[in-house]
């Protein structure tokens, strides 16, 4: 009817002079961020002896070397899956992803919530080394130009090696190093494909996810990460029958004294 479709067309365009309105005052608070930004090249990299981190929460912990592995490099394997999981187009963008960006943008705003982010590897890399978990505008503008900077400053390889290096995979390990250890008793390259994507899949959550305290969880997230590599032909039928097949970590690496 054409009351109907006049109240269509209104809807429209009050959420579209809405968009534009919003997107107006995030243009102007982004030109009013400072230029000078600056990345640190220690902070892209674990110290040896300690590193300082905020959780999801605010709450910062300090881990000694035990828990902290030094920094090292990765396969192309392992970086395959997390690439998959965190940032499908990593090597295609430019540190932001504007198509996942609007998307994620137009989903929360139908859902009047946010929860579906759309941060790349390269956001979360510069946000857990350079600032903190605060949810503010101000925030989330800093993390975009500080991206920005790092992607003309440093190449995917270095980016995706740093990141990880310092992301956070639950049981008070930071680092795929120290995670694989602490799930598996393994190191990086001895990790299978199933474990790998294990540790991948719990990164959004840890604490949830957690193979130890939620395996029913753990493993539903596992085999969504694996039936996604399956269905982009990053694995064959073969390889993810293989992987589902195998059991979770059923319980934590025994402490060992100095």
């Amino acid at each position: 009817t054409k009351s109907g479709m006049k109240k269509f067309f209104k809807v429209v365009s009050i959420v579209f002079l809405c968009v534009v309105a919003l997107f107006s005052v995030l243009t102007a608070t982004f030109l009013l961020v400072p230029t000078k930004m600056e990345l640190y090249e220690e902070k892209l990299i674990i110290s040896s002896d300690f590193a300082t981190f905020y959780d999801r929460r605010n709450c910062v912990f300090a881990f000694d070397e035990n828990k902290t592995k030094s920094s090292e490099s990765f396969s192309e394997d392992v970086k395959k899956v997390f690439v998959e999981a965190e940032d499908r187009n990593f090597y295609k963008h430019k540190g932001l992803d504007y198509k996942r960006m609007i998307k994620a943008f137009f989903v929360n705003l139908a859902s009047l919530s946010f929860r579906q982010g759309a941060s790349t590897i390269s956001q979360q890399l510069v946000k857990n080394t350079h600032l903190t978990n605060e949810k503010t505008i101000l925030r989330k503008l800093k993390e975009i130009k500080l991206t920005q900077k790092l992607e003309k400053e440093y190449d995917k390889e270095t980016i995706i090696t740093a990141y990880l290096n310092v992301i956070y995979f639950g049981e008070n390990c930071y680092g795929l190093t120290a995670a694989a250890d602490c799930y598996f008793n393994k190191t990086p390259d001895e990790l299978t494909l199933s474990e790998t994507a294990l540790l991948a899949a719990i990164i959004p959550s840890p604490s949830r996810s957690n193979p130890f305290e939620n395996p029913s969880l753990a493993k539903t997230k596992r085999n969504a990460l694996l039936k996604t590599m399956l269905d982009r032909n990053k694995i064959s039928k073969a390889e993810y029958d293989e992987a589902i097949g195998e059991s979770l970590p059923s319980a934590k690496k025994e402490k060992t004294e100095a």
